[in-house]
């Protein structure tokens, strides 16, 4: 497991598939602070919340288990989350964002995050690709939508 951390809005993020449980020591040493899991309930996301805490980083769960466009409930928990997001990042924090795969709701929600703080679509696209091209490639057009909507409504989400 490879990430790259970019600078955004005084914290960092990094992008990744859903961490292996073993490897969520390895995440502390790397920087990380906090891992935000975009996960259904029937991703059994306890498991993750249980090795994160106990390696001393904060957890934040999105409790959205597909990568479909958000409307109703997915969208007001991930808008909640890319609010709490940009606190955490005000405040400094390094944040690993993950769904399962690591492409559709990561991208999703990264794109989101991205356009939100004022990055152009090109922009928010490139950066995605450099924190983790395997997310830009598997991107696909309703990804980059919820986040022009985001962008375009002129609001913090």
């Amino acid at each position: 497991m490879k990430l790259t951390w970019i600078e955004l809005g005084g914290g960092r993020i990094a992008l990744s598939h859903r961490p292996k449980i073993k490897a969520i020591a390895w995440l502390s040493d790397q920087g990380c602070q906090r891992v935000l899991s975009i996960q259904g309930e029937q991703e059994s996301p306890k498991a993750l919340e249980d090795a994160v805490l106990t390696a001393g980083l904060s957890w934040t769960w999105i409790n959205v288990g597909d990568g479909r466009f958000p409307v109703g409930k997915a969208n007001k928990l991930l808008r909640q989350g890319l609010a709490d997001l940009i606190v955490n990042l005000n405040a400094h924090e390094s944040v690993l964002i993950h769904c399962s795969a690591g492409i559709h709701r990561t991208g999703l929600f990264a794109f989101a995050l991205l356009r939100s703080l004022g990055l152009s679509e090109a922009e928010a696209l490139e950066q995605i690709a450099v924190m983790r091209p395997q997310t830009r490639n598997g991107m696909r057009p309703d990804d980059t939508r919820w986040g022009n909507l985001i962008a375009t409504e002129n609001t913090t989400p």
